[in-house]
């Protein structure tokens, strides 16, 4: 597992589900070798406050390109499908997350 992949299973305060925070059980998960994790939550890692973004339709931009490759998050006070995507995908469009700040 390289750097990045480390560090983001590394990183203990991810959010929960709206007021409280979980210590990883809630953030990135590892299947097949690879590291998932929410587009919230990278952003997070990242250093970036995600409410600036538009989470909603960069997540929506990230389902269609990973396809079959996401994992469903656990989270239950929100009313829509939050997903975890490859970091392979998070860091190939990086560079396009501009394109989704509020």
């Amino acid at each position: 597992m390289d750097e990045i992949r480390k560090a983001i299973m590394a990183k203990t305060n991810y959010f929960k589900k709206c007021d409280e925070m979980d210590f990883g059980t809630h953030g990135p998960e590892i299947k097949n070798d690879e590291v998932y994790i929410s587009i919230y939550h990278f952003l997070e890692f990242l250093g970036v406050f995600p409410s600036k973004y538009q989470t909603v339709e960069l997540g929506g931009h990230l389902s269609d390109l990973a396809g079959d490759d996401k994992i469903p998050c656990k989270y239950e006070c929100q009313n829509f499908t939050i997903l975890k995507f490859p970091v392979s995908l998070l860091e190939a469009e990086k560079e396009n997350f501009s394109n989704y700040l509020k």
